[in-house]
């Protein structure tokens, strides 16, 4: 009778929750959003059940919003339970967040978005004028907890291009990020092709944050109108050092 008893409240607790998220406002969810997340809402209407709002990249006093709002609305999942269905333009297709005991999973999906939100990112990126194409991939991740070894994104830039030199495009870019053993988290930049040749290494650990070390440099088949016009580019990015330029970037450890 007891475990019956149990059963009951819980049906009725979930009953009255699911019935609570139907008519609690979606501007709600605004202010639910970690400040220190990449990722906030703005302008969200409808209902926390089902609504949708403006998607604001980046960090706090660098964010970039996106043209076109994300649809959302909840759905059960037999096997896993409670879902949020997100929908964008800019995705591959539905992404799913779903809730349990762990904390919440976000689907693997894949994205396309404007190369202007790596301006986001900030010195150098906000000062060279980014634009071009952007490819994001990446696995299903437990937000409480990432995985311990593994992949966590994979970027593409693609057609890559900088408003302060005339060189378009300047080349085609990769970007690996990663769970190493032991918690690490590392970073790797790597030229698919093109005038200018970027290659580098970072990682990331809770006490230094963020460390990168790489370089920049024309490629070897580039003509000698093309070295002269990528050289404002580079002196904006980095260090000269003999014949290459040197990309260091510590960032400061953020929440």
């Amino acid at each position: 009778m007891t475990v019956r008893r149990s059963a009951f409240l819980l049906l009725l607790m979930a009953v009255a929750l699911a019935s609570a998220l139907t008519v609690l406002p979606a501007r709600w969810l605004l202010i639910a959003l970690p400040a220190s997340w990449p990722v906030a809402l703005v302008d969200a209407s409808g209902s926390v059940w089902r609504g949708q709002a403006l998607v604001a990249i980046g960090p706090s006093g660098l964010r970039r919003t996106l043209p076109k709002p994300v649809i959302w609305q909840w759905q059960w999942d037999g096997g896993t339970g409670p879902a949020l269905i997100a929908r964008h333009p800019m995705l591959a297709g539905p992404l799913p967040l779903t809730v349990g005991w762990r904390g919440i999973q976000i689907g693997a999906q894949q994205a396309r978005l404007p190369a202007s939100l790596l301006a986001v990112a900030g010195a150098p990126l906000n000062s060279i004028d980014p634009s071009g194409d952007l490819h994001l991939s990446w696995p299903d991740l437990l937000l409480r907890a990432l995985p311990e070894n593994g992949p966590l994104l994979t970027m593409q830039w693609n057609q890559a291009a900088s408003g302060r030199v005339r060189v378009h495009p300047l080349g085609s870019y990769r970007v690996a990020v990663a769970r190493q053993p032991g918690g690490m988290t590392t970073l790797q930049l790597q030229t698919l092709q093109g005038q200018l040749q970027l290659e580098g290494q970072g990682h990331h650990t809770h006490s230094q944050g963020w460390r990168f070390d790489g370089t920049a440099q024309p490629a070897t088949s580039a003509e000698p109108a093309v070295r002269e016009a990528l050289a404002p580019l580079l002196r904006l990015i980095g260090q000269r050092e003999d014949k290459i330029v040197r990309l260091r970037y510590p960032y400061p450890n953020t929440p």
